[in-house]
């Protein structure tokens, strides 16, 4: 992988995947605490603070130079608009993403997925969701992950699920 470069962009048609940024704080703040995102996200607070969104911020840059994790903003190419963000787990190859309520439904998701992959060079990528989450699972499908089975190595979910739907992109 590269280097961390607050500069860096993944260029997509209508997206741009950039490192996440101090100014991103407030829009992940609003995005995060929505109550589908803390449904199928185990690992994020609920509510999601102001104050949990810049520790995310940080720890996004340190991740990034220490090399275990590559977490880009997702935003739109024309009004540089937050909608979600998209992270590359380089220590074990795994995909993770969230998108705004409001860009739900438009394809950015699938397109950010896609280009984070195109840029990875790691395989096989994995990611898993929540056995519920079909939006989720129909972006791995449509970015090119086949779907391999149920995994108990994850957090469990909010509801008590323990098992979560493995996907991979060989």
């Amino acid at each position: 992988m590269v280097p961390y470069d607050r500069n860096m962009e993944i260029l997509g048609d209508d997206l741009i995947l950039r490192p996440i940024e101090a100014r991103d704080a407030a829009a992940i703040a609003a995005g995060l605490n929505d109550p589908d995102a803390a449904r199928f996200l185990p690992s994020i607070p609920s509510p999601y603070t102001d104050a949990d969104a810049q520790a995310w911020v940080e720890r996004c840059a340190q991740v990034w130079r220490d090399g275990t994790s590559y977490p880009f903003a997702i935003v739109d190419a024309g009004t540089d608009e937050l909608l979600g963000s998209i992270e590359l787990h380089g220590e074990k190859a795994t995909v993770g993403y969230w998108i705004v309520a409001g860009a739900r439904g438009r394809g950015v998701a699938t397109q950010a997925l896609r280009l984070l992959c195109g840029w990875a060079s790691e395989r096989p990528l994995r990611l898993t969701t929540h056995p519920d989450n079909v939006a989720s699972q129909r972006v791995a499908e449509k970015a090119g992950f086949q779907r391999i089975g149920t995994t108990t190595d994850h957090l469990v979910f909010r509801d008590g699920t323990r098992e979560a739907t493995l996907f991979e992109l060989a």
